[in-house]
């Protein structure tokens, strides 16, 4: 008897390996999906700074570089859209591919460019393609993964976004934009053919009705042929709401009622500035008279330290709590654009900035190190935790949906705004913005922290 009992265990742990392998050879595809999602962020910044200069292949003037900075925020509306009915129709993985297929047209496009008009194309499909990869991600992950490893295979996977936005900069800064868009077309590609050779998820493959398919994925993914697990998945699926049933849930009140909650906390980051303050960095620190150091360089240094705040700070969203961490950021990204703002409300007055160097560029770095603490973690948190499995997807899109309209046009009135009255009072603007999240923090976002899913809902049911 113990002979047997040996030989199973040798084969369940030679069975456990196999899952892993395939698991994680999985959590590297997507993990190259966010790479690339990461890069299309860190993009911007460097290369609107180029794109403006006299000596640039391709010129682009200020209203151009708005335009290509909200065409992002365009693509990320419609490609909200799309991932919901993408994931309900053609399952996580096909979505990953069609996210894949994307980039790389993205990508192409830069490869091929010779006006603003590609340019302009370009950056729209990567706006689609970044929100699609927040649609399908972590669903892809979690129905393929080990219990025991899916919180660790999600979180590896998704730190591809803030590695290669650093990535980014730095190859845009330093590389031809022709060369580096070719890089990346090779990184698409290879995770295109990786996910070519992944299977379905057996969970999508159970909501086709094919059960001796989903069986076979469960063996490629888990390294098992369970029929336990082939039910658990049935049940599970069966459980489900689909589509139409998920819109109906809409008409409770409580559902409501979250979904605005995760719009306005997915909306306040945009608001107070941060995408505009990523996309015009390099050119801030030059028009701020910046030169203790190269500008370009400033940035990649500044999002490095972003980087490494993000993995110092992940577990404070435990230890303090939702609320604190958002007012955290609020006060700290307000205080940093007032200080910003200063000085080049100083500037503008011909006040001798020269001793104030370290102003905007400590600005800068304290804005982005306090939105990490709070403005980077919570929205998603609060999204994963406050609604039922069953309408996640329909709030994501909510949320994704308010990031991109407020995101538009907050992009679009940037460049206006510098023009009418100057860069002091653009960040001026953005700091009493920032600050909304002081009051929406105490008085409208329920804290979550600690709590199990029942006594959430409980809370928001009593308007607590």
């Amino acid at each position: 008897m113990s002979k047997i009992m040996k030989e199973n265990h040798e084969i369940n742990h030679d069975q456990s390996k196999t899952s892993n392998f395939v698991q994680w050879i999985a959590t590297f595809a997507v993990f190259l999906l966010a790479l690339q999602v990461g890069i299309g962020i860190g993009w911007a910044s460097p290369n609107n700074a180029r794109l403006l200069k006299d000596d640039s292949p391709i010129h682009a003037t200020t209203d151009d570089i708005s335009w290509m900075t909200s065409l992002v925020s365009i693509g990320a509306a419609i490609g909200a859209i799309l991932g919901a009915i993408a994931v309900e129709i053609a399952g996580s993985r096909r979505t990953i591919l069609l996210t894949y297929a994307l980039l790389s047209i993205s990508w192409i496009l830069l490869l091929v460019s010779n006006s603003v008009e590609w340019l302009y194309a370009s950056r729209f499909i990567m706006g689609i393609g970044c929100t699609l990869l927040y649609c399908c991600f972590s669903l892809y992950l979690g129905e393929i993964s080990d219990a025991r490893i899916r919180g660790s295979l999600i979180s590896l996977a998704i730190i591809g976004s803030p590695f290669g936005c650093v990535l980014g900069i730095i190859a845009e800064t330093y590389l031809d934009m022709k060369v580096t868009a070719s890089i990346y077309l090779v990184l698409g590609l290879i995770g295109i053919l990786l996910f070519f050779w992944l299977d379905d998820t057996p969970y999508y493959l159970i909501k086709k009705n094919e059960r001796d398919t989903a069986l076979i994925s469960i063996n490629f993914y888990r390294g098992t042929s369970s029929e336990k697990e082939l039910d658990e998945v049935i049940s599970f699926v069966e459980n489900s709401a689909d589509l139409k049933e998920k819109l109906n849930m809409l008409k409770v009140s409580v559902v409501r009622k979250s979904i605005f909650m995760i719009m306005l906390v997915f909306t306040l980051p945009h608001i107070a500035g941060y995408m505009n303050l990523m996309s015009y960095m390099q050119t801030i620190l030059e028009s701020s008279k910046f030169d203790l150091i190269k500008p370009e360089e400033c940035v990649i240094y500044a999002n490095i330290i972003t980087v490494i705040t993000a993995f110092v700070t992940f577990n404070l969203i435990d230890k303090l709590g939702r609320k604190i961490l958002l007012i955290i950021s609020s006060i700290g990204t307000a205080s940093a654009l007032v200080a910003l703002g200063t000085h080049f409300y100083l500037l503008k007055s011909e006040f001798d900035v020269e001793n104030l160097q370290w102003l905007p560029v400590g600005s800068i770095l304290f804005y982005l190190i306090t939105y990490s603490v709070g403005y980077g973690s919570v929205p998603g948190a609060l999204l994963s935790e406050m609604f039922p499995e069953n309408i996640k997807s329909v709030a994501a899109c909510a949320a994704t949906l308010s990031v991109s309209f407020f995101g538009f046009i907050v992009a679009k009135a940037y460049q206006p705004i510098i023009d009418s009255v100057g860069e002091a009072y653009a960040f001026w603007i953005h700091a009493v913005l920032a600050l909304l999240g002081v009051p929406c923090a105490l008085f409208m976002i329920i804290e979550t922290k600690g709590k199990t899913f029942q006594e959430i809902q409980d809370k928001l049911m009593k308007g607590q």
